[in-house]
């Protein structure tokens, strides 16, 4: 593989990362104003509305894409003299059966539009829930990204480098991107002032250090000057430099 692949795989592999966060990330945001709009729609309609009592006409259950029964809920009610039949009910629960009567909230500008009373809320924190989770995951994404650049930036200008022994190099098969495993690199340095060990372990490396790195050989870490916790194991594709003879 030449360098020019390398780099173009090294490439895609990390902004594959940045687009799966960023995804992620949008998606909270679309389901948090889908949320807010429907919310405030819902809302106006319970606000200026007209409360009246539907029968239930009809219960129709089927089956969603995941394969789990859902229900469409159609009633019949009169506004203003005018009977509207087998009207859709966006909303069931268990007490909804054929026959029985509803409290419905009529649009007065559409009465084939109506909501139940709370309706609102429950579409809100729905799509709230659905913001949260993709949010969590899409920002956790990317802020461990910028965290990590922040902190290698700060290290390798601020630290103090050390040569730690390679331990091992193994892949971590927690984490698959583009049906790629990455690799983390382990080593071991002895501080030479308290014999204590330390042990590192690098960030998440898509390319095989395997090729440029032997067990046993050194490798740059650099850490805080005052705490061994915060380091940063400077794991180099060595592919990548011009004076790498491949």
């Amino acid at each position: 593989m030449s360098n020019e692949e390398l780099i173009r795989l090294r490439k895609s592999k990390a902004n594959a990362t940045r687009i799966v966060g960023a995804v992620f990330a949008l998606f909270s945001v679309l389901f948090l104003i889908i949320g807010i709009i429907v919310f405030c729609a819902v809302s106006k309609t319970e606000r200026e509305g007209t409360e009246v009592v539907a029968t239930v006409t009809s219960v129709e259950s089927y089956r969603d894409n995941d394969g789990d029964i859902s229900y469409r809920v159609f009633v019949t009610f009169t506004y203003e003299g005018n009977e509207y039949k087998d009207v859709k009910l966006g909303y069931y629960d268990s007490t909804t059966y054929e026959g029985n009567t509803v409290k419905v909230i009529v649009d007065p500008e559409h009465p084939r539009n109506i909501v139940k009373r709370g309706e609102g809320i429950f579409f809100i924190l729905i799509f709230g829930f659905f913001a949260l989770i993709f949010g969590i995951i899409g920002f956790t994404i990317l802020g461990i990204e910028v965290a990590g650049n922040r902190k290698k930036k700060y290290l390798m200008e601020n630290g103090r480098l050390i040569h730690a022994v390679i331990e091992g190099i193994e892949l971590n098969t927690f984490i698959t991107v583009n049906d790629m495993h990455p690799y983390n690199v382990f080593c071991g340095y002895v501080d030479p002032t308290t014999g204590e060990k330390i042990d590192f372990k690098s960030n998440n490396l898509f390319f095989n250090p395997n090729e440029f790195y032997e067990i046993g050989s050194y490798i740059d870490v650099y850490v805080d000057q005052n705490s061994y916790k915060k380091y940063y194991v400077d794991v180099r594709n060595k592919a990548l430099e011009g004076n790498y003879d491949m």
